[in-house]
């Protein structure tokens, strides 16, 4: 996990990155939700929801084998939790077509981030998004999934 606090730095050395910094500091509650591609290696999910009580979480995590995430909140608050994977056992096998498998931990930490910060979680480390401590609010985020062409 790295948490970023120069969207501009970041995206400085990845092939379109400049676009998708643009585009991440365009999104507004009128931009549409859902899927926004820029590349073969890179696209943007844009989503809209409500934060769970982080005293709620189960332990549940999902990982990734093809592209990175990197979580940025356009407007709000949130947790995210995220362990090493050697700490968890699978509890749903890896779907390519999603990119995704989901795991159960007890042993994990968690970062908070605010408005036009991201967070970025490598492939294979489990991670879940969505949570705030003692509130609940909404708030409107951009995944940004970028290839992983170690």
């Amino acid at each position: 996990m790295i948490k970023i606090e120069n969207l501009k730095i970041y995206f400085s050395t990845i092939p379109d990155g400049e676009k998708v910094c643009d585009f991440l500091l365009a999104i507004d509650e009128n931009t549409p939700k859902g899927r926004h591609d820029f590349n073969e290696n890179l696209y943007v999910n844009v989503v809209y929801y409500e934060t769970k009580n982080a005293d709620c979480f189960d332990g549940i995590f999902e990982s990734h084998k093809d592209f990175i995430d990197l979580h940025v909140l356009i407007d709000g608050e949130e947790k995210i939790f995220y362990g090493d994977k050697s700490d968890m056992v699978v509890t749903k096998e890896y779907d390519k077509s999603g990119d995704y498998e989901l795991l159960k931990g007890k042993k994990y930490t968690f970062v908070e981030y605010g408005k036009l910060q991201g967070v970025e979680l490598p492939v294979n480390e489990p991670h879940m998004a969505g949570y705030l401590s003692g509130k609940r609010q909404k708030i409107l985020k951009a995944i940004v999934k970028i290839r992983d062409n170690r």
